[in-house]
């Protein structure tokens, strides 16, 4: 077929024929055909819009069939209504040549059908620049029809054409189809241009939903092959109108409707033609949600059953998962997910709960979820309107309880049920329980009645107590027992049985006490043989209400009398007697008593050495006198005693001092006066110790001494100087004696602090008591000033100039050191700090340090606890006790005086690091020379060092000097294990080591501070020590109760002592020619021991058996 353009106007002769032809207008043709003139235009055709207005208005949708008629050749129809859809088929016949239907330029025409005729299909189809044809069914087309027109678009299902299928020599519109046939074959190419029967337009994004005003989100093309011509919407997804974008993504506008965009592209890779992309839809959205799934009941406290509301458009809800919000209960929340609401939770409040909760996101009218929840809650009940006590048998009162949301109680109107006594049964009625009967059984009833119905556990509760008919009594006790000190307070408590609630009146010897008429009594009045009753008059329903009388007590106290020749017992007083002095005393003795009372002006003097030991108080009158000789001790025992009265006369004596001398003094009463310890020492000659400001501090001789305060007063001026020595100091303090429990202020500034402390008490105390109860505030060593003889050729050396000089003596948990040797009077500090004795305590923290009578030691068999008074004349004195120790003691001396003491020892409950209860450092109060062990870069006095005493330790030791010469090093003393341990010295500085059990070590030195130089061991170095292994593992010791094996692999035994904790030699034999030894002494049963083992080659190996 042959392909004419036309680009002129034709004569056009047609007859259209309307399938729905109504006949209610006369001029439309009868047979529907009609001739019209070249230049008419389809909106001109006669009686067409008089017969059917929709065909020639634009935006219109035609129902039903049309018919076009081309009666003859050359003829053209100008299609210029746009956008009109005809729902049927458009029947074009045309049997003649050169017949044209054209569609006007930027004009849209749908076909719902097919286009054309099947035989009479001699019709070109011509399409100006934007126009659109689109049509769903067929095109029909004949040998010598075409498509013509540029920069149109054809779309149609099929094209079906009776010959060859071409287009117009000057260009052809863009052509989809999904097939195109000519005389029943494949259409071919002709012209450069291709029906398209493969879809290349891809896909745009899918569909989405948007509000109404709203723009859609961008719409992406993907997947096409080609060029984007242009971009179509749609309302309806059939009619579709050209939007002027050729970009892959399309931002459409907003929307008022569901809207259909596709992208149109044009096929470029297999020739051009034209496809279209998949269709996206934006739908107009609104939000819905649905009614809840359940509207529950519940009681509050249980778990609610899930309410769900299905949503619609929404993407989320108003406090979504908070608890009680939008109107629901307490500890109930609604949670949206996927389009649901799921309400949830355990209402803890109750109430009918209309909730509503608004949805977030989506469109249209705003909406909520609504529904009720009603929460019941719990049944309640009140107390019981009482507790009855009653008698067995007896018709009890009623007992009410109010209910509220119960319906009835387990058990109801059943005698004992829900632990009611039998013969008692309890009733719901009306929201009340009543409880009543007669109680057939005693005892104290706890009932518990469960509510039933409504909401919760709850459980009616009360007690009823329901007597027998017994007979009442009562019996008192004493607070005390046995023998009663007079003027103790003693306390009686009355204990009832079937009493009810009684009334008392207490009785001395069947005399009525006034006042007492509590269920107590107390008095410190009572005599010897008092008789103590209360008369009890009981208010009990169930029994008699006649007086009763209790039991009786009798006082027993004893009271001992000196008239000035003898006791009034014929005996000395004991510790449960009283003791009263009608007259003067001065024996030699010890005394002890509950309390004491001093008469008249009777004088009682305690001898030097002597304990006065009393419980409680002591009374003196003015004009009567108690005074202690030096060394004499007072010892109070009960801190809580009643306060002493009157005053005591105390006497302490120093050693031999000068006037430069100063002693180191607390006072053991109350309110002495400074000036009348020492009256002839110069005023300005009085000091405490700041230890604040760590200064000493200025005291004036008119204060009064503080209790449990520490002073250092200086010799009595008439006292020469410094040679000879004149006399010894007498100290009198006059006052009441101090006792109970007593505090001094221990400050801290920042680091420790240096206290000076003294013993408060007229008698000594224990230190290790005393550290023990201020270990918190207290460093673990005390410190005593010493005074030493002054420089003079009497003392031994061979030079008129010696080093003899003052320090600080020290004590710990370890023991003691002294700042003397023996043989010159020097003293180991005991452990007892003596009466009138001050000392400086180490403050680790601020507080109070306290001390109590339960520190105070008596003065001992000779007064050795009280005579330690530094410096006195008195040897020391050794004690015992259940803490392991082993201690060595060494001396660094000169032969012209210098001396200095340190200790190491190995103790109970110490480490080998720095322990405050066991670690005292140095003072380093001698003028001249300073010895000391060494341990976390202190210099200690004394070092305690762990258990079990282990042979391989050993010990850094250090001195400084201010003078040059010869010293010495040497043992003092030993105990525990070291009494039979070799100790050895070694001089890093001369590579010598010397057996300090042989003798002293001599060396000479610089003046300086050395800290490297000596080592305290207890092992030859010269020795391997895997000799020592060696032979220690050859020698086996064991011990079962009371019997000791010894076995020797290699070297006989020589010899075998045996030594306890404390030194003490309890076995000692001799073996000849023998590798093994047994024994049995019931001296090694239940105590640790030491056992020394000499082999026959001399060696010598120690060990501690169990």
């Amino acid at each position: 077929m042959k392909i004419l353009l036309h680009k002129y106007l034709y004569l056009v002769f047609v007859t259209i024929t309307f399938f729905c032809f109504s006949s209610l207008y006369a001029q439309c043709p009868a047979t529907g055909s009609y001739n019209v003139n070249s230049s008419q235009n389809w909106n001109d055709i006669t009686a067409m819009g008089i017969c059917s207005p929709l065909l020639v208005t634009p935006n219109s949708t035609f129902n039903g069939n049309v018919s076009i008629n081309y009666s003859g050749s050359n003829n053209n129809l100008n299609f210029n209504v746009n956008n009109l859809t005809i729902n049927g088929n458009l029947v074009i016949t045309s049997t003649a040549n050169g017949n044209v239907f054209t569609i006007e330029a930027n004009t849209t025409l749908t076909i719902i059908g097919n286009l054309g005729d099947a035989t009479n299909n001699n019709i070109q189809y011509f399409l100006q620049p934007g126009a659109v044809l689109i049509v769903t069914g067929t095109i029909f087309g004949k040998n010598g029809n075409t498509v013509g027109g540029t920069g149109g678009t054809l779309s149609a299902g099929n094209l079906d054409f009776q010959g060859d299928f071409n287009c117009a020599a000057g260009g052809c519109p863009v052509i989809n189809t999904s097939t195109c046939t000519e005389s029943g074959t494949v259409c071919t190419v002709n012209n450069n241009t291709q029906i398209c029967t493969t879809n290349y337009g891809g896909v745009v994004s899918s569909d989405q939903t948007s509000c109404i005003g709203f723009n859609p989100a961008p719409i992406t093309a993907s997947g096409f092959s080609g060029r984007i011509l242009r971009w179509e919407s749609s309302n309806n997804g059939t009619t579709w109108t050209g939007i002027n974008s050729v970009s892959a993504t399309y931002d459409p506008p907003a929307i008022t409707s569901t809207t259909f965009y596709r992208v149109v592209i044009l096929n470029t890779i297999s020739g051009s033609c034209i496809s279209y992309s998949t269709v996206a839809r934006a739908i107009v959205g609104s939000n819905s949600v649905g009614a809840p799934s359940v509207l529950p009941t519940v009681c509050v406290g249980t778990l609610l059953p899930n309410i769900t509301h299905a949503t619609t458009g929404a993407t989320g809800i108003a406090n979504n998962g908070i608890s009680g919000a939008n109107g629901l209960p307490a500890g109930v929340n609604a949670v949206w997910a996927a389009n649901s609401i799921t309400i949830s939770g355990t209402p803890t409040a109750s109430g009918t709960f209309n909730y509503s909760i608004p949805l977030t996101g989506g469109c249209g009218t705003a909406l909520n979820a609504t529904g009720t929840i009603v929460v019941t809650s719990n049944k309640t009940v009140s107390v019981a309107s009482s507790n009855p006590i009653v008698c067995i048998g007896l018709l009890m009162s009623s007992i009410n309880h109010t209910t509220v949301g119960a319906t009835g109680i387990a058990g109801n109107g059943l005698s004992g049920a829900n632990g009611l006594p039998v013969g008692v049964n309890a009733i719901w009625l009306g929201n009340v329980i009543t409880i009543s009967g007669t109680p057939t059984e005693s005892g104290v009833f706890n009932y518990s009645i469960p509510l039933l119905g409504g909401c919760g556990i709850v459980n009616a509760t009360g007690t009823i107590t329901v007597n027998l008919n017994l007979s009442p009594s009562v019996s008192i006790t004493a607070s005390l027992s046995g023998i009663i000190c007079p003027g103790t307070s003693v306390t009686f408590t009355a204990t009832t049985l079937n009493g009810g609630t009684p009334t008392y009146q207490w009785q001395n010897n069947g005399v009525d006490i006034v006042g007492a008429t509590n269920p107590t009594y107390t008095s410190s009045t009572l005599l010897n043989n008092n008789v103590i009753t209360v008369r009890m008059i009981p208010s009990s329903t169930c029994g008699s209400t006649l007086p009763i009388i209790s039991n009786a007590v009798t006082i027993i106290s004893k009271v001992n009398r000196w008239n000035g020749t003898a006791w009034s017992t014929g005996s000395p007083p004991d510790i449960s007697e009283q003791i009263i002095f009608e007259g003067n005393f001065n024996q030699n003795v010890d005394l002890e008593c509950c309390s004491c009372i001093i008469t008249g002006t009777s004088s009682v003097t305690i001898s030097s050495n002597r304990t006065f030991l009393v419980t409680n108080e002591i009374s003196i009158p003015v004009g009567a006198s108690l005074i202690f000789e030096n060394n004499a001790s007072l010892v109070q025992t009960n801190d809580a005693a009643a306060a002493n009265s009157g005053n005591i006369t105390y006497k302490r004596r120093t050693n031999i001092i000068n006037k430069f001398d100063y002693t180191y003094w607390s006072s053991p009463v109350f309110n002495q006066r400074l000036l009348d310890v020492s009256p002839n020492t110069l005023f300005d000659k009085f000091f405490s110790f700041n230890a604040s400001t760590d200064t000493w501090q200025p005291e004036s001789t008119s204060n009064s001494m503080l209790v449990g305060k520490g002073y250092i007063i200086r010799g009595p001026q008439f006292f020469p100087a410094p040679n000879p020595p004149s006399g010894i100091h007498e100290a009198i303090f006059v006052g009441r004696p101090n006792n109970g429990i007593i505090g001094i202020s221990i400050p801290f500034i920042s680091s420790d602090t240096s206290n000076l402390i003294g013993n408060p008490y007229p008698s000594a105390i224990d230190a290790d008591l005393f550290l023990a109860a201020n270990n918190l505030i207290l460093d673990g060593t005390l410190y005593f000033w010493t005074h030493n003889s002054p420089p003079s050729n009497a003392i031994p050396g061979d030079a008129t100039y010696n080093y003899t000089s003052d320090d600080y003596a020290s004590y710990n948990g370890v023991g003691g050191v002294a700042t003397l040797p023996a043989f010159l009077g020097g003293v180991t500090p005991s452990g007892k700090i003596a009466a009138g004795q001050a000392f400086f305590a180490t403050g680790i923290a601020a507080g109070t340090a306290v001390f109590n009578n339960g520190m105070r030691v008596s003065g001992g068999a000779s007064g050795e606890n009280n005579s330690q008074f530094f410096k006195t004349n008195n040897t020391k004195s050794k004690g015992t006790n259940s803490v392991e120790k082993h201690r060595i003691w060494l001396n660094l001396t000169n032969t012209q005086g210098a001396f200095k003491q340190m200790l190491v020892g190995y103790v109970t409950n110490a480490t080998n690091g720095f322990d405050k209860a066991y670690d005292g450092q140095s003072f380093d109060g001698n003028e001249f020379i300073d010895f000391y062990s060494i341990n976390d870069d202190k210099n200690l006095t004394i070092q305690g060092r762990s258990l079990p005493f282990d042979k391989n330790d050993e010990v850094a030791l250090g001195y400084s000097s201010t003078i040059e010469g010869a010293f010495s090093i040497s043992i003092d003393q030993t105990d525990g294990i070291l009494a039979s341990e070799d100790v050895f010295i070694e001089d890093k500085t001369t590579n010598t080591i010397k057996n300090l059990k042989e003798g002293a070590y001599n060396f000479s030195t610089k003046a300086g501070s050395f800290n490297d130089r000596f080592v305290l061991r207890y092992k030859d170095k010269t020795l391997g020590i895997d000799d020592f292994d060696k032979t220690e593992n050859q020698v086996l010791i064991s011990k079962d109760k009371n019997e000791l094996k010894i076995k020797s692999e290699l070297e006989s035994l020589k010899r075998i002592t045996v030594f306890d904790l404390l030194g003490r030699k309890v076995f000692d034999k001799e073996v000849i020619n023998s590798n093994e030894f047994s024994i049995s002494n019931s001296t090694l049963n239940k105590q640790i021991v030491i056992v020394k083992v000499m082999l026959i080659n001399g060696k010598v190996i120690s060990k501690k058996v169990f």
